[in-house]
């Protein structure tokens, strides 16, 4: 006997509603921000860009002739240097983006810092905040 299977409408996921609410960006979280950038290590940043293996991999791809695969070393190389940099960093300015979320969520440090989902959520959101790209590339004068 053959079963007969009954097609059910797909589920939509519900998104639940955060316990927090970011305010936009002022002058007086800058401060914070600027704390954390500094004790990340933005200066050591440049280091990722320098080094014999570096140079070997951009000799390389020179040489390749704009191959994709010597183009695409070269930038998984930086992107790594990149992303050790910052999580080697990141505990150092612990404190400051418990402030900083706290800060701009009305929510309380502790509140922010209990829960390791809710505070990666509020990471990336904070990160994804209107005012964040244009406050990057305003600092990033500063370097030019």
């Amino acid at each position: 006997m053959a079963e007969t299977i009954e097609m059910k409408e797909p589920v939509e996921a519900v998104e639940t509603a955060k316990p927090y609410k970011f305010r936009k960006l002022s002058a007086e979280d800058m401060f914070l921000m600027f704390r954390i950038i500094k004790k990340i290590g933005v200066n050591e940043f440049k280091k990722c860009f320098e080094g014999e293996a570096l140079e070997t991999l951009v000799t390389a791809f020179k040489n390749s002739g704009g191959d994709e695969k010597a183009l695409t070393a070269v930038g998984v190389s930086i992107g790594f240097d990149a992303v050790d940099l910052i999580l080697g960093n990141l505990p150092k300015c612990e404190k400051e983006i418990y402030q900083l979320l706290a800060q701009v969520s009305g929510m309380t440090e502790d509140e922010v810092k209990k829960d390791m989902i809710l505070f990666t959520e509020m990471v990336i959101d904070f990160v994804k905040k209107d005012e964040f790209p244009d406050f990057i590339k305003v600092v990033s004068r500063l370097f030019k």
